[in-house]
């Protein structure tokens, strides 16, 4: 949720520190998870009563005994064969594509971005997507036609983040809605 209401990240983390043996890992990437060593046993006793406890290793070297894994980083956009490219190299913003107000990648006029690769602040969802496409598509009939390509203009679009079978937050812009059993019917 880096990219979304500040308010929305205390809902979550308050929601999940009120739950019994749950600790929350912030800041640290998962590298592989390993069966217990001798090590682990000793310094994990307590927690390595379960059979099926494993140990989560992250990229700074903790060792944390796990039962089970809630795996939250968010994406990057899959635009590595663009940089490879030295055709379309000149496109990229970061990791992500340039496009024109049309969708159209930057200083190419008959190609088109979409979804979670356009450099457009806006959350990256399947229904960002889809209006993405639409845009595209009518923009390619009005190219063909010889007729004025139409902006994509981004707007907010309602999230709707499930913290559980019987909790979740409804997000709108820069404010958290609602929260509680009522939203997480909504994400079903």
């Amino acid at each position: 949720m880096e990219r979304s209401v500040p308010a929305a990240h205390g809902n979550v983390l308050a929601y999940y520190s009120t739950l019994p043996n749950m600790t929350l890992h912030l800041g640290e990437r998962f590298e592989q998870l390993e069966e217990p060593t001798a090590a682990d046993v000793g310094a994990f006793a307590d927690n390595l009563a379960d059979p099926q406890t494993k140990i989560l290793v992250t990229t700074s070297g903790n060792r944390i005994p796990v039962d089970l894994i809630y795996i939250c980083t968010g994406f990057t956009p899959n635009t590595e064969f663009i940089a490879k490219s030295d055709y379309y190299r000149s496109c990229l913003e970061g990791k992500y594509v340039r496009v024109e107000e049309s969708l159209q990648v930057v200083g190419f006029h008959n190609v088109f971005a979409a979804g979670d690769i356009v450099a457009i602040k806006e959350e990256k969802l399947a229904q960002t997507a889809q209006v993405h496409g639409q845009t595209i598509v009518n923009n390619i009939l009005n190219l063909v036609k010889g007729k004025p390509l139409k902006p994509y203009k981004p707007e907010n679009r309602i999230l709707i983040v499930s913290l559980g079978p019987n909790k979740a937050l409804i997000v709108n812009g820069q404010k958290v809605h609602y929260e509680g059993y009522l939203a997480s019917k909504f994400k079903q």
